[in-house]
Formats: structure tokens, C-alpha cells, sequence
């Protein structure tokens, strides 16, 4: 995560910072981005970065965090044991997917970058049934994301696999 030295940056700087990581990785993957666009691209300088970040691994997880804190905002502390709030709130997110700043983002992320960083997320607090909800959610943007073009395939996919757990509880 982003050093203390980064967080207290005002607004215009940080933002101007966070622009400049998001064209970076929506273009390149993780292995192949460069420090240096990075920082003729906001405007700071290389010791600048390295006051802001540890390494470019350390920006990459601080932007890919703000970027799906945006995605799950309206989606945290909902009630993971209904399957039609699931299947309306995919459909809505498939419909709006490609108007987010960060879809090129998330395509870099699901094709290069998520085998390069897969983070532990800590499944075994959750119940089985939003345990299997999670696992078809995340592998059904996994797949969108790779193959926009069979975008409703998948959706389709997901909604009869969500109605069946449902049925099921």
C-alpha cells in the first residue's frame, strides 16, 4: 500500500499520480511497465515515486484497490443469500463495465496480472453458499473481461448456475 508520504498528497497531485498508474497499467502488464512513463506522465519525479510507492508491484495493488473499491461500493454488506440481488446486480455491472475508466484495467488485471499477484482472499470465513456465490461472480468477470464478445453467454451461464444454488438452499 501507498506510503504515508503518498496519502497526504493534495487532492490534484494524488490524482494527477493515480491517472498516470492507470494508463500505465490499462496499457501494459505488470511485468512490463515502466517507472519511468509513469513519472513523465504525472509530472514527478522518480524519487518522488519511490517516496509514494515501494515498487511499481506496491502502486499496482494500491490502484487496483481503489479501482475496486469503486466497483464494490454498492455491493458491500449486501445480503449474499439472495440470487436475484446477485443476478441483477451482475447484469448492471455487465452494463456498465465498459464505461468504467478502469475496463482496460481490469482486462490487463484478469489476462496478465491476477497470475502474478493471485491474493489470498480469506474464503474460509465465508458461508458455503456465499462462498460458491463469490467463486461464480469473480469467474464470470474473469470471462467477460477476457471475451466481451460472448459477454450474455456468460452472463446466461452465471444466472442459471445462481438459480440452481439458490433452488438448492
Amino acid at each position: 500500500m501507498p506510503k504515508q508520504t503518498f496519502l497526504k498528497l493534495n487532492d490534484e497531485k494524488k490524482k494527477r499520480v493515480e491517472n498516470a498508474l492507470l494508463n500505465e497499467f490499462a496499457h501494459y502488464p505488470l511485468n512490463e511497465a515502466q517507472v519511468a512513463r509513469i513519472i513523465k506522465d504525472a509530472s514527478i519525479s522518480r524519487g518522488a515515486f519511490y517516496k509514494y510507492f515501494d515498487d511499481l508491484t506496491d502502486a499496482y495493488l494500491y490502484l487496483l484497490h481503489q479501482e475496486l473499491s469503486h466497483v464494490h461500493v454498492d455491493i458491500e454488506n449486501q445480503d449474499y443469500t439472495d440470487p436475484q440481488l446477485i443476478i441483477r446486480q451482475m447484469r448492471r455491472f455487465i452494463d456498465e463495465a465498459h464505461t468504467l475508466p478502469s475496463y482496460s484495467l481490469f482486462q490487463m488485471h484478469f489476462k496478465y496480472n491476477e497470475n502474478l499477484l493471485r491474493p489470498f482472499i480469506p474464503t474460509t470465513e465465508m458461508k458455503t453458499t456465499t462462498w460458491m456465490y463469490f467463486i461464480l461472480s469473480h469467474e464470470t468477470l474473469r470471462s467477460l473481461f477476457l471475451d466481451p464478445a460472448n459477454q450474455e453467454f456468460y452472463f446466461k451461464r452465471f444466472k442459471t448456475a445462481i438459480a440452481q444454488i439458490g433452488k438448492e438452499q
